[in-house]
Formats: structure tokens, C-alpha cells, sequence
């Protein structure tokens, strides 16, 4: 390989690890998805040099040899109306993982030409990619819908280990209380990496470190302790109306899913959830997806808030709405 092919290259293998970097932002439930930022522009930067490559860069992207650099090389190819290049790789994807799909389907995502929605192969795959995963956790939805009555079988939640976590943003969503604490996370056991001893103790279910000693890291999040929920809802519960719904402890209104949007402490498939109430519940559509780089995502919520500004008087807060028409208790429009 020539010298210039070795920086473009680099550049591809840059992009796999700020890629694989921005997975782990977006997916860190303790990290603003505004963090991601700097980690964005940088991508850019490789993205815009491997552009300026020309045909020896397109060669370069054409050898990728994991998911981040599928999702570079397919930005590349995107941005160079390269779409020959991009149904090679969609030749492949039965011997391709699930990381390599998925690269393939964000860089579509954020960088794909308008014309491209006409080609069938290509808009069946984005279609197919978006549908993935589409199931709302009833548990969320619980926490969606606001009610408050709902608050004591969702600190019930809290005691079962899979679903704390959920019972806790479902809390949150309705409360706004942030009631957080801190707790030991500890390192995931790479059975492959250990002794023979260590795989013994470990069959044994003996500790494999000294107390206090054990890998991991300490992370603050949303409380999963029902002790401090239940003690949050009797000294709180009179100030909720149980014939309202709530958001963020306040009664339910656009307003609150914008700060939705906003927040670091909801992961993305909470986001996403709370921008399609926006749409069907009160019909305000502008376009945002979390895939979005985080300028874009900043820039629809400015749109929203300035949208919302003339809304104030059109809806009722703490009612149910559907496509911006109230909704009565007898369930008609």
C-alpha cells in the first residue's frame, strides 16, 4: 500500500473508532447525547478527508474490515452518490453480524442522497432497519401514559431485577422526582480471559477477587431503590391529580416531552418515544430522529420550542390528545 493510501486508511480506521466511541456515548445512559459533540465533528473531519480522496479513498473504503469501517465507508459512498458501492455491501449482509448491519443502517441514515429513497433495494433495507426493535416495553409505556394512580405498581417493579431499571425511568417520567444514588457496576467475566483456578472458583461460585477489590466502576442513576421511591410518594401523592396525566411531575403537556428530548438521564429509545407523542398526540412534526448528529437534534428542538411558543393556549394541560384533538373520557375525539 502507497503512502497515500495508508493515510486514507487511517482516516477509515479513525472513523471505526470515534464510530464505535459515539455508540458507547449514545448508549451510556449517564452521558448527555450532547456529549457526543466533539466526537461528531471529528467524524466529520475524516468523513470530508476521505471525500477529498477521490477515487484512491474510494478504493480504500471499498477493503473495510469492521462495522465502523462499514459506517465510514458508507458515509463516503453516500456523500459521493456511490450507491453501486453500497448494494455490494448489502450483497453481503447474510455473512455480515448484526454491528455491521446496524453501521450500515445509521451511516444510511445520516448521509443518504433523497434520490436514493426511490431505489427499492436500498429503501427496503432503511425501512426494514427502522422497524427493528419498535416494541414499546409496557413497563414505559406505563410511564408514558402519565397516570398517577400507576405510581405504587411501579415501585412494586423496583424489587424485581428486570424491571428496576425501566420501573425507575417510568417513575421518573411521571414524577420528575431525579431521585438518584450510586452504585458498583461491576466488569462483565470474560470467561475466555481466566485461569484454570479462576474457572474453578468461578464453577465453585466462590469470588474471584478480594472484597472491595472487584473490576468495575462506579456510575450515579435514577434510584432503583423502592424504599426511596415509596418514601418520594407519601410525602408527594396529595399534589397529584389522579384524574390527569403528568410529565416530569408537572401536568402533561408538550412542553414536557421538549424537555424530554433534552435530557441525559433517558436513553435514546426513550427519546424516540417521547418525539412520536409529540406527533400523534399533538401533531407537531418536525423532523428528528436520535440517529441524528447531535446539531441536528439541537436544531429540531429549537424548531419545536418555537413552535410550541404559539401552541400555549391550544391545549389543555394533563389531557389526552390525539392528532391535536382532545380527547373525552368516553374515548372519542
Amino acid at each position: 500500500m502507497n503512502f497515500v493510501k495508508t493515510i486514507y486508511k487511517e482516516h477509515l480506521e479513525e472513523i471505526s473508532a470515534l464510530y464505535a466511541k459515539r455508540a458507547g456515548f449514545t448508549a451510556d445512559k449517564g452521558i448527555s447525547f450532547q456529549n457526543a459533540t466533539n466526537i461528531e465533528e471529528r467524524l466529520e473531519a475524516h468523513i470530508d478527508a476521505l471525500i477529498c480522496g477521490g477515487e484512491k479513498a474510494l478504493e480504500i473504503c471499498n477493503e473495510q474490515d469492521d462495522f465502523g469501517e462499514v459506517f465510514g465507508a458508507v458515509s463516503v459512498f453516500c456523500r459521493q452518490n456511490q450507491i453501486d458501492s453500497v448494494k455490494q455491501i448489502l450483497l453481503k449482509l447474510e455473512n455480515i453480524n448484526g454491528k455491521q448491519n446496524k453501521a450500515l443502517a445509521e451511516a444510511l441514515l445520516l448521509y443518504m442522497p433523497e434520490q436514493w429513497h426511490n431505489d427499492s433495494e436500498i429503501s427496503v433495507f432503511v425501512k426494514n432497519s427502522e422497524t427493528q426493535n419498535k416494541t414499546i416495553p409496557e413497563i414505559i409505556e406505563i410511564g408514558l401514559d402519565g397516570i398517577p394512580d400507576k405510581i405504587p405498581a411501579l415501585i412494586e417493579k423496583l424489587s424485581l431485577a428486570e424491571s428496576a431499571e425501566q420501573a425507575a425511568f417510568a417513575l421518573n417520567l411521571i414524577t420528575g422526582a431525579d431521585l438518584f444514588e450510586e452504585v458498583f457496576i461491576p466488569d462483565e467475566i470474560d470467561k475466555d480471559m481466566l485461569f484454570d483456578d479462576e474457572l474453578e472458583k468461578l464453577k465453585k461460585g466462590e469470588p474471584l477477587y478480594p472484597s472491595g477489590k472487584e473490576p468495575g466502576i462506579n456510575i450515579t442513576r435514577l434510584s432503583q431503590n423502592p424504599k426511596s421511591w415509596q418514601a418520594f410518594w407519601e410525602d408527594n401523592k396529595n399534589r397529584f391529580d389522579p384524574n390527569s396525566r403528568y410529565r416530569n411531575g408537572e401536568l402533561y403537556c408538550p412542553a414536557c416531552l421538549v424537555e424530554n428530548l433534552k435530557s441525559k438521564i433517558y436513553p435514546n429509545y426513550i427519546r424516540k418515544l417521547v418525539y412520536q407523542e409529540l406527533v400523534f398526540s399533538y401533531n407537531i412534526d418536525v423532523p428528528f430522529d436520535t440517529s441524528m448528529l447531535v446539531k441536528e437534534q439541537l436544531n429540531a428542538i429549537n424548531e419545536l420550542e418555537t413552535i410550541l411558543k404559539g401552541t400555549k393556549e391550544k391545549f389543555e394541560s394533563g389531557k389526552w390528545y390525539v392528532n391535536g384533538k382532545l380527547k373525552q373520557s368516553n374515548g372519542e375525539i
